[in-house]
């Protein structure tokens, strides 16, 4: 099981330069991302990219976490 993304769609993505706002509960790492959103942008890509399977790990110990709360 994998996510299938397409690097025209990233780049489209990115030339358009669509704001997104994230939601975090950390100071540390909302200050990071408010900051350097080019920074941010690279780390995601980067995980979609080329660590599908770290994505989807995490993305399961998320469930799992939620689903023991």
């Amino acid at each position: 099981m994998g996510i299938d993304i397409k690097q025209d769609n990233i780049d489209q993505d990115y030339n358009e330069n669509i704001p997104i706002r994230i939601l975090v509960k950390d100071k540390e790492l909302y200050k990071c991302c408010k900051q350097d959103t080019k920074r941010v942008y690279f780390i995601l890509e980067r995980l979609f990219k080329d660590k599908q399977d770290i994505l989807l790990d995490f993305i399961s110990q998320y469930e799992n976490s939620k689903n023991q709360k």
